[in-house]
């Protein structure tokens, strides 16, 4: 009987040596996860300033190649008083420009998304605050338009032309600007 304790106290030993290297292995698997992680967020950082630096470089040589050659956007006008461009605002007329046409008895439709464009940021807080204004006066001059003659080319441009002169009108009265959009846009123009 003596011979089968010493048994018992091996068999205790080999799974206690057994679980010591599954600990050392689960330490090494952790470390080398560790490891890998700052590598990867390292070679991460150094790409990332890598390239900001070469975006920032060709942001500079773009700016210094507007200054050899301006934009068109300059010889039209949109410089300040000291000459420098200021940037082309677009606001788009929310909602959009639904009207109703009876067309030999039949209702038809007319969907329009405007757009104005403006150098000015007093203008374009103008126009955000008199939409509704200017929405009103869109849907007045539409209405008073035949169906077939807003059908054509020359229809349309003569609307988006009316409109200009609707919409520069309010805007004039509102912030005694003269011309304070330089154009109307229609980006959307649905006949149905």
């Amino acid at each position: 009987m003596a011979t089968k304790k010493p048994a018992p106290a091996a068999e205790a030993a080999a799974p206690a040596a057994g679980k010591g290297k599954g600990k050392k292995g689960l330490i090494i698997m952790i470390v080398l996860g560790i490891v890998l992680i700052t590598i990867s967020v390292g070679g991460t950082i150094a790409a990332l300033k890598f390239m900001g630096n070469k975006g920032d470089d060709s942001k500079k040589d773009e700016h210094t190649k507007e200054e050899e050659h301006p934009k068109e956007e300059v010889a039209l006008g949109s410089t300040d008083e000291k000459g420098n461009p200021r940037p082309t605002l677009y606001l788009e007329l929310k909602p959009e420009i639904v009207v109703s046409f009876d067309v030999a008895g039949r209702q038809r439709f007319l969907k329009a998304t405007v757009n104005m464009v403006t150098y000015d940021p007093i203008v374009e807080t103008a126009l955000t605050l008199h939409q509704p204004m200017i929405a009103n006066a869109i849907v007045m001059l539409i209405s008073g338009k035949q169906f077939e003659q807003l059908q054509t080319v020359e229809g349309k441009e003569a609307l988006r032309a009316e409109a200009f002169t609707i919409i520069n009108g309010l805007i004039e009265k509102e912030t005694h600007k003269k011309n304070g959009i330089t154009q109307v846009l229609f980006s959307e123009f649905v006949l149905q």
